[in-house]
């Protein structure tokens, strides 16, 4: 059995031409019991927990959103090859109606070397504090909606006898119902979105010094009633990553892209392109002993001008440097 309790309280004031300030708290209660482990052929945890929040809008808009939830997870094993999980969630938020959810996965090696995992699931999500009290709008809010998905995905997964390669490669759909979105300068329920893709992944150790990982992502998201595409989801994506170790010195040096994606312009009305782009970051660290680790950072390495939303820029090269400390 486990029992937990934590809070925060948040004072943001935003100094601009339509200043405000934005005052939250939030308190979370939870209890959790297990039974069984890993090595179980079956297992569970069963779980309660109450999140109380409130929020206040220059004194003008102040509201409570406060949920009750219960959920159960059991997992069952069937030999060195095969085990199933499932889940139920009851949500019972104070400010709207309350919603059950589920979620099944099966797994199973199909050979020494060839993984399939299988899975569905539901989700439920009630308008965070935010959202519902219309912080950062610039246009009348309008009420809304919890948001409602469906999902299922496959995954095939390899990995070589001698453990040093593995990949994978995942296709899935999502359904959502009043699915969150800020458009037109305010938050909106979005009646219906569809989204299809497919994400590619591989770890690959070159040398004992040596590993790389890479990612890939393609995504079609959509607005299922106007087949426009969403706001603020990439096409394409991907990521390389090299990691290296010798002695006392570590490193990696990353790359990550996206392609263009459809945005809002800084209007909150227009619709806009905001460009792809291509940016690296590296690091290094040298252990003086065990205890003492020198380290370095770079961040946005070639200096790239890019946006990760159309009209907001990101950092330019930016650098780090540090100690850590390990007991």
């Amino acid at each position: 059995h486990e029992v937990s309790v934590s809070a925060y309280d948040l004072v943001r004031d935003n100094i601009s031409d339509f200043s405000s300030l934005y005052l939250a708290d939030r308190q979370v209660w939870r209890w959790t019991g297990a039974r069984g482990g890993v090595a179980d052929a079956f297992a569970f945890v069963l779980g309660a927990e109450r999140e109380e929040i409130d929020a206040d809008l220059d004194g003008r808009l102040s509201t409570e959103l406060s949920t009750t939830s219960v959920f159960g997870v059991a997992r069952l094993t069937a030999g060195d090859r095969l085990s199933a999980t499932a889940s139920l969630r009851y949500d019972d938020p104070d400010a709207f109606e309350g919603e059950t959810t589920t979620r099944i996965a099966v797994a199973g090696e199909l050979t020494e070397a060839v993984t399939l995992t299988g899975s569905f699931g539901q989700g439920f999500k009630i308008p965070t504090i935010s959202q519902y009290i219309c912080d950062f709008c610039f246009a009348p809010p309008v009420p809304l909606k919890p948001e409602k998905a469906d999902g299922y995905d496959l995954r095939l997964g390899w990995r070589s006898a001698d453990r040093r390669f593995d990949a994978a490669l995942t296709g899935y759909r999502l359904t959502g119902t009043d699915q969150i979105s800020y458009a037109g300068s305010r938050y909106v329920n979005i009646a219906r979105t569809r989204s299809n893709g497919v994400e590619a992944e591989a770890n690959l150790e070159l040398t004992d010094a040596l590993r790389l990982k890479l990612a890939y992502a393609q995504v079609d998201a959509v607005d299922a009633s106007t087949g426009v595409s969403l706001l603020r989801v990439p096409d394409h994506a991907g990521a390389a990553a090299l990691f290296w170790t010798a002695d006392a010195w570590e490193g990696s040096v990353s790359i990550r892209a996206e392609s263009n994606q459809a945005d809002a312009d800084v209007d909150g009305f227009t619709r806009v392109t905001r460009d792809g782009f291509i940016t690296a970051d590296a690091t290094v660290a040298y252990a003086v002993n065990e205890r003492l680790s020198l380290t370095a950072r770079i961040e946005n390495l070639a200096d790239e001008d890019y946006q990760e939303s159309f009209g907001y820029g990101e950092v330019g090269r930016a650098v780090y440097v540090g100690l850590r400390l390990r007991n």
